[in-house]
């Protein structure tokens, strides 16, 4: 990892440099939100972490080098593509589930196995998707920096995880470095965005004027990891809420991420037009399942909400949940609380 980040540093313009800054804050204020108790008790009945763990990483790749494949993408596009589909999932599949009450453990624990699995999974799918089958052929592509980024995920998750542990029994000083980290975090996703959205805004190719067949095939992308989630899950036998949390997490991928090793692996020129396709896969990753879980909540009554709630207990839970417990029991299941 040091002979990595050595190369990186050495080799990078200072745009890149402050990349890969946002990507380890934003990691960090990953790993404070890592829940570790309740990830350990899912996993000791791990059916839905493995078959999220094998959508993740054993279904998506291919099936983003075979969608990019059938709607005609250029082939920096096709790469960003598949870098997306390699990547583990984002956080917003946390927000969603815990809001529509599907199963919100699972969500988390498959998130926090995804993010640590890809410091093999994500380099190993890259060269098999990407260099073994010739798309990196016309495309200047830093494969160090991919493993760099991997580690770095790693790295800040794990650093965010010991920092929550320590600010456990730090009293206010703990409280105080957990908000400074989140908010850090913070700064590192919407950085990491702004600087991509300025960059594509710059290519040839800018989310406003980007061809129908990256919109379509980012669409399809996602309707797939809901659909293929959703089946396989239900196939194991995984309650209703859980099969709803493993669709979303699969569809959901963490495309902040994958702007991040954009930019950090990409030639510099290549970078703009490369960001389009995470950019406009977020759109749809964040809207179609946000409708999903409507779906699921209130007409099929896949989740855990009661299907008679509304919108406003919905978000009066969330501020209740959001604030400091009383107990461990206030603090155990959110479903509680409607």
């Amino acid at each position: 990892f040091e002979l990595g980040s050595i190369y990186l540093l050495l080799n990078m313009d200072i745009v890149s440099i402050v990349n890969l800054i946002f990507l380890l804050l934003l990691m960090l204020g990953l790993g404070i939100a890592v829940n570790v108790e309740r990830f350990q008790e899912k996993f000791k009945k791990p059916k839905g972490i493995v078959i999220g763990v094998i959508c993740q990483f054993i279904l998506m790749p291919p099936l983003a080098y075979s969608v990019s494949g059938a709607f005609g993408l250029k082939n920096i596009h096709r790469i960003a593509l598949v870098l997306l589909g390699c990547c583990p999932g984002g956080a917003m599949s946390n927000i969603i589930c815990f809001l529509s009450r599907a199963d919100i453990d699972l969500s988390v624990a498959m998130t926090t196995a995804s993010s640590f699995g890809a410091i093999v999974m994500m380099p190993l799918n890259v060269y098999i998707y990407v260099n073994v089958t010739g798309l990196s052929n016309d495309v200047s592509l830093d494969y160090i920096g991919i493993v760099a980024s991997a580690l770095l995920v790693v790295a800040g998750l794990g650093g965010g995880i010991s920092i929550k542990k320590w600010a456990a029994t730090a009293g206010s000083k703990g409280e105080t470095a957990l908000k400074v980290v989140g908010k850090l975090g913070t700064i590192g996703g919407v950085g990491t965005v702004i600087s991509s959205m300025i960059a594509n805004s710059k290519s040839d190719t800018p989310i406003y004027a980007a061809p129908g067949a990256i919109y379509g095939a980012a669409f399809i992308q996602v309707f797939c990891g809901i659909f293929f989630g959703f089946g396989l899950s239900c196939l194991a036998g995984l309650r209703k809420p859980s099969c709803v949390a493993v669709s979303v997490e699969t569809s959901v991928q963490n495309a902040v991420l994958a702007l991040a090793i954009i930019a950090i692996s990409f030639d510099k020129d290549d970078v703009g037009e490369a960001a389009v396709v995470p950019m406009c896969y977020m759109l749809f990753s964040t809207w179609t399942n946000v409708v999903w879980a409507l779906v699921s909540w209130k007409i099929l009554g896949f989740t855990d909400l009661p299907s008679d709630a509304n919108c406003g207990d919905v978000i009066r839970a969330y501020k209740e949940s959001a604030a400091p417990p009383t107990s461990d029991a206030n603090s155990r299941d959110d479903a509680d609380l409607l």
